[in-house]
Parts: structure tokens; sequence; C-alpha cells
């Protein structure tokens, strides 16, 4: 009976539960259909922003093309100009040595010619002094000197014939800065024949003006490159022991002579050169040349101490 009961409790009741089922099933349905709008929309989103971001991605890689391209146009240009200008520049700079050589030898033809006028200054100074004192002996004439016996010698008589050494000089109309120039200037050229007897004419007639020491070092040099060692040997000793030592081609002699020397198979004496080159010049220019032709020579640049004794 209760079973009953409740059987019928239940079919009363079943219309309202199905009732009930329907409307959350519509209720999920419609959540649902919700959901895959919003899906849809964000689907749809997500696609436009990714076509966009695409877009920008290809103008980006669009924008580095164009850029490397400049870059390269750039580049290319940039070395075409540095390769113009280093050509341009090295050019220049050959023009420039070749003037800068020139201008040195003009201006060391200068300087040789102002040592020559000195010394022609100095000569007409003296000569002014020997006419001021022959005027005042002229005013005032000393006692007559004693006769030949007390002299010890026996005078030359008047007229009598001069030595053809005596008679040896320049030309008329010559001067001593004429003939060192044409010499030096032949040398220059080329003419060492020419430059030699220029320069030997020049010793023999002027021995003592101030560029006597430069024509007598020149002297040795053109024998030098005509490969006359012994001739040259003996010039550069000229220059070193017949001429003062604050003659200006002591250095230029000494430095030579070594050259001589090695050039003629004697390397010790040839480094005993360089060494005193260096002790006269502890620094500079020449101290450096003096040690690279000790090494060239396979010599130390420093002298060898001596050995002690016991």
């Amino acid at each position: 009976m209760r079973i009953l009961r409740l059987a019928a409790i239940a079919v009363l009741a079943l219309p309202t539960l199905t009732l009930a089922a329907n409307k959350e099933h519509e209720a999920i349905q419609r959540d649902i259909a919700l959901l895959q709008d919003q899906l849809r929309a964000m689907q749809k989103s997500l696609d436009e922003r990714m076509a966009a971001l695409m877009a920008v991605v290809q103008q980006s890689v669009n924008s580095a093309d164009k850029s490397n391209t400049s870059i390269l146009v750039l580049e290319t240009k940039m070395t075409e100009r540095m390769q113009t200008l280093e050509r341009s520049l090295t050019q220049s700079l050959a023009t420039m040595g070749t003037k800068v050589d020139t201008m040195a030898d003009e201006f060391r033809i200068l300087k040789e010619n102002m040592a020559d006028l000195n010394s022609k200054m100095s000569r007409l100074q003296t000569k002014f002094v020997d006419v001021e004192n022959a005027v005042k002996t002229l005013q005032a004439p000393p006692p007559p000197p004693p006769g030949p016996a007390a002299e010890g010698g026996q005078q030359a008589a008047p007229g009598a014939p001069v030595s053809p050494a005596a008679q040896a000089g320049p030309p008329a109309g010559v001067s001593a800065e004429t003939v060192y120039r044409d010499a030096y200037r032949d040398r220059l050229g080329g003419k060492y024949d020419v430059a030699l007897q220029g320069f030997q004419n020049y010793l023999r007639w002027y021995p003592g003006t101030d560029l006597a020491c430069n024509a007598q070092f020149y002297v040795g040099d053109i024998h030098f490159k005509k490969k006359d060692l012994e001739k040259a040997l003996a010039a550069f000793d000229d220059v070193l022991e017949k001429f003062p030592s604050d003659c200006n081609k002591r250095n230029d002699a000494l430095y030579q002579k070594a050259r001589v020397l090695a050039e003629g198979n004697q390397p010790s004496a040839a480094a005993a050169v360089y060494r005193q080159l260096r002790k006269e010049n502890p620094s500079g220019e020449w101290a450096i040349k003096a040690a690279n032709g000790l090494k060239e020579l396979g010599f130390s640049a420093n002298a060898p101490s001596p050995k002690k004794k016991r």
C-alpha cells in the first residue's frame, strides 16, 4: 500500500521534474551558444591582430632590406672615395717630397754661399786693415831693412822669373763662389768628372776659405761614387786631418770613411771609425747611423771593454 502511494506520488511529480530539466537544458544551451559567440569574436579579433602584426613585421623587413642596401651603397661610395683620396694624397706626398729635397739642396747651396760670403767679408776686412797699415807706412816710412848679408840670404833680383806654381790662380773674372757653385751643380747633375775638376780647382785656388773643407769632402765623395776607394779614403782623411775639428763635413767624412773601409773588406777598421763617429756624437742622427753601420758589420754598437790583466 505504501509502495503504491509512493508510485502515485512519483507519477504525479514526473511532469514537474521533466519541465525543470528542460528549462535547465535550455539554459545550458544558451550558455554554450553565448560561449561559442565569444570564442568566434575572440578568434576574429586574434586573426585581425595577427594580420596587423604580420603587416608591421613585413614593413620592418622591407625597411631593413632598404637600409642594408643603402648602407652597402654608402660603404661602396666611401671605399671609392677613400681610395681616390689615398691616391691623391700619395701623389701629393711624392710631389711634396721632391720639392722638399729640391729646397733642401737649394738651402744647402745658399748656406754654403753664405759661408763663402762671410769668408769674403773676412778677407775684405783683412785687406782693409792691410791697406790701412800700408797707408800708415807710407805716411811714416820705417828705416830701410838690413842688407842681404845681415839677413843671411840673397834677395831676388828685380825682373827675375816667377815659378809656375806662384802664377797658378783662377782665370780673370772668376770668383770662388762661381767655381764652387758650378762644381756642386755638376755633382748633383751626375757630371762627376767635371765636378771633381771643379772642386780640385777650388782647393788649389781658394784653400783658405770656409768652403774648402766642403770641397775636399766632395772630392772624396765623387771618388767613392766612382768606386775609386783608395783616392776616396785619402780625400776623407784630408778632411779629418787638414781642416779644423769644427768643419761642418767632419761627421760626413767619418761616416763615408767607414763605408769606404767596409767596401774595401776592412770591417774592423770600419767599425773603429763608426765608434769614433758615435763617440763624437753620443746622440742624434749620426749616433743612429753609426750604430746601424756597426750592426751591418756584425759588431756591437758599444766599444768592447779591455781585458783585465791578472
